[in-house]
């Protein structure tokens, strides 16, 4: 469905079926954050929360976690695409980001210098284009209150959360790595074993001579 909303991002129709319309009141992070103002146009009332922080640590960050899973970027392992291909750890995860995050966020160029100017642009034209009253430029470092007060929400009475830091994410990375390689260990010894069988059967070594 993301596919289809990158290649058609005016389509209000199609982008409500996969938001509003089925039952979503919020979206957040990739893929819906690269259809932001398209989200805006659909949802005039919606409230936009602009992450951000220092581009440099954003690079670090990214290069050393959700990078690393992303179809298209020159860290990705051969055994990450292949379990892509393979429709792992969900369909056409590989084609989705290609569409939305290496071609539209970052047309295709993935050099450091690239990445931080689209951060940037993006930031800015955030800032620039939505609503005042809309629209929270917000550090997660800030804590509850700043984003509680913008949603009129009250402050919850637990820790502010910490999911995804980059250590647990290089375990994710390395465990879908693992399935890859997996894959063609298992796919090699499976090829050599046809040949060795079809070999035997054809120079006829397949038969069984006995001693007496």
């Amino acid at each position: 469905q993301w596919e289809k909303i990158a290649a058609e991002p005016n389509n209000k129709e199609l982008l409500h079926s996969v938001l509003g319309g089925s039952g979503f009141h919020s979206s957040c992070d990739f893929p819906s954050a690269a259809f932001w103002e398209e989200q805006l146009a659909l949802y005039p009332d919606a409230k936009v929360v602009l992450t951000t922080r220092d581009p440099e640590k954003w690079y670090k960050s990214c290069t050393d976690t959700i990078f690393n899973l992303t179809q298209g970027h020159p860290s990705v392992s051969f055994g990450f695409h292949l379990i892509l291909l393979l429709g792992i750890p969900c369909a056409r995860m590989g084609p989705m980001t290609e569409a939305v995050i290496t071609q539209r966020s970052f047309h295709g160029d993935w050099s450091k210098e690239n990445t931080i100017k689209c951060f940037n642009e993006h930031n800015q034209h955030v800032i620039d284009t939505c609503p005042k009253d809309k629209l929270l430029v917000f550090e997660a470092a800030q804590g509850w209150e700043p984003l509680c007060k913008f949603l009129d929400l009250p402050v919850p009475d637990v820790p502010y959360p910490h999911e995804n830091d980059t250590q647990e994410f290089v375990k994710q990375v390395k465990i879908f790595a693992t399935i890859g390689n997996a894959v063609i260990v298992v796919g090699v010894l499976g090829m050599a074993a046809t040949l060795a069988a079809g070999y035997m059967y054809f120079t006829g070594e397949n038969s069984i001579k006995f001693k007496n």
